[in-house]
């Protein structure tokens, strides 16, 4: 099972993810981070292509996620 957490900026999903994680013994995929110097549509390309290479390696396996491709199309439309 994947889980997956959601939501604005400083709201605390990662603090939560941590706990939880920790507690039910379940990895963490963390949320991919960008080189400072990428263009924005670089910077899509670069998200997606982590969201693949992160969905390959935790395919069936129990996983919880500091975001997901959701965020993408949630925050750019």
């Amino acid at each position: 099972m994947i889980w997956a957490v959601e939501g604005n900026v400083n709201v605390g999903k990662t603090t939560f993810i941590k706990k939880f994680a920790d507690k039910n013994k379940i990895p963490i995929i963390e949320e991919t981070t960008f080189p400072a110097d990428m263009q924005p549509i670089d910077r899509q390309l670069y998200y997606i292509n982590n969201e693949i290479k992160k969905y390959k390696e935790f395919f069936n396996k129990s996983c919880i996620m500091d975001r997901t491709i959701l965020s993408v199309y949630i925050y750019i439309h």
